[in-house]
């Protein structure tokens, strides 16, 4: 059954147009009723229920009115057109597509995804290395030693420990002089290197943060 809006024609008689216009009406209801709430003798809402869109396989003419949006099937995909000419996927993030949210439940069309926990995020120039996970939070800190050289020694001497006097033959025609020692210690020291401590190293660190979760497209 087709509908057939040349029926019945203006020279048809009366009793054949009748029932041309009953096999037109009974057309008209299969067709409103595929996709929509409609049913005979009934009220009807005119909503959609699981509307079918036919494969076009290209973009229709683009609509006219301001803010206006064709919606169709192109390639099994479907696409929007508006006013201006630009189309697009009407659900453009393909299924099994994680991304983070920052909210404490997966959105609608997502499923939250447990994994990366306390992790920070690294942007990569190699495309294969995402997803790829590595690092710690321990710092792993260490101070190397060093052994002071004299410049870097505070300027200091030891004490006088007396002013010892003793006299010794001189090589000038034997002629007795004086010789004073004025009684410093020896060095003292093993000019070894040394190290300092360091705390802290426990892996507790943490930058200021919000968290997020990560959830995939279903």
């Amino acid at each position: 059954m087709t509908w057939d809006k040349n029926k019945p024609s203006g020279g048809t008689k009366l009793r054949l147009a009748d029932d041309m216009i009953r096999e037109n009406q009974a057309a008209i209801e299969a067709a409103m009723a595929e996709g929509h709430e409609f049913a005979t003798g009934g009220e009807q809402t005119g909503k959609h229920v699981a509307p079918t869109f036919k494969d076009v396989g290209s973009d229709p003419s683009q609509p006219t009115g301001s803010n206006e949006l064709r919606v169709y099937n192109k390639n099994g995909r479907l696409t929007f057109l508006d006013s201006s000419g630009n189309s697009g996927g009407v659900s453009s993030i393909p299924p099994g597509t994680k991304m983070l949210f920052k909210q404490a439940s997966a959105p609608a069309g997502w499923t939250f995804v447990a994994e990366d926990n306390d992790r920070a995020l690294i942007n990569t120039s190699t495309e294969s290395q995402g997803g790829d996970t590595g690092g710690s939070w321990t710092i792993g800190l260490s101070v190397d030693g060093h052994a002071l050289t004299i410049e870097e020694m505070p300027s200091h001497r030891h004490g006088n420990v007396g002013n010892r006097k003793y006299y010794t033959t001189g090589d000038v025609g034997g002629d007795m002089y004086d010789v004073r020692n004025d009684g410093y210690t020896d060095y003292t020291g093993g000019d070894q290197p040394h190290s300092h401590g360091l705390s802290g190293d426990d892996g507790s660190w943490r930058p200021s943060y919000a968290k997020v979760i990560t959830c995939q497209k279903d």
